[in-house]
């Protein structure tokens, strides 16, 4: 997988628990601003649960997991989205269509997709664009989600919810959280797809790879051919 579409960064796995995962420890790092940097600690090999007192400095990433906000952090959340709303960051329309994760679950459990040590819902990359080409094409030929991908806004984590309440494979843009406090870098963005299916689409990488070499190879052929001026081809 790595090799194959030249990661810079493991894929994540993550899934929704009622109870944490048999062998997995809860998150012992210490507070986090949001929720998106447990990915970055999942990326450096780490592996545990968390709950939602862990995700408290995040209001919004609570909303978007589906938890409720005890009273202080809900007076919080709306305090947030009226900031981001009068800087025009996030107008209420795009506050309104934020997905939101069916259900409430006990704990978040998190660990690289190669060792997930649970079964994961969802599975996250973060990707360059081109990289982000050939998974697309993988999830539509493994099954997994459709041609035409669709792209979820801020919150970054959003894009866990759209993913986990429709089943199909979606793609995220980021958000300025994720790419301040995640290390989300700027030419990268995320892909997500259900756990279940991450098998079948590290299957079908193989030949989704082999078939973009072939015709990027087409496409190098042909410039060459018209940058010497190819005699067969109208100007």
């Amino acid at each position: 997988m790595t090799e194959l579409l030249g990661l810079t960064q493991r894929p994540v796995a993550v899934g929704f628990f009622a109870e944490p995962p048999t062998g997995l420890h809860r998150w012992a790092g210490g507070r986090v601003a949001a929720g998106c940097q447990f990915w970055r600690h999942v990326q450096a090999g780490h592996a545990f649960y968390t709950v939602l007192t862990d995700h408290l400095n995040c209001t919004v990433g609570c909303e978007v997991l589906g938890w409720a906000l005890p009273e202080p952090r809900r007076l919080e959340l709306e305090r947030t989205a009226d900031f981001m709303a009068r800087r025009r960051y996030m107008l209420p329309v795009e506050v309104a269509a934020t997905p939101r994760l069916r259900g409430s679950p006990g704990c978040v459990a998190y660990a690289p997709a190669d060792d997930p040590r649970f079964d994961p819902d969802v599975v996250l990359l973060a990707l360059a664009p081109r990289q982000a080409m050939v998974a697309r094409a993988a999830v539509v030929r493994c099954g997994a989600g459709d041609a035409g991908m669709p792209t979820v806004g801020g919150p970054a984590c959003g894009v866990l919810a759209e993913v986990g309440n429709r089943g199909r494979a979606a793609l995220s843009l980021g958000c300025m959280g994720s790419r301040t406090l995640a290390d989300l870098s700027p030419d990268h963005q995320y892909v997500a797809l259900l756990g279940p299916v991450w098998p079948r689409f590290a299957a079908a990488l193989p030949e989704v790879v082999a078939a973009h070499r072939s015709v990027e190879s087409f496409y190098l052929l042909r410039a060459e051919l018209f940058a010497e001026g190819c005699a067969c081809c109208p100007r």
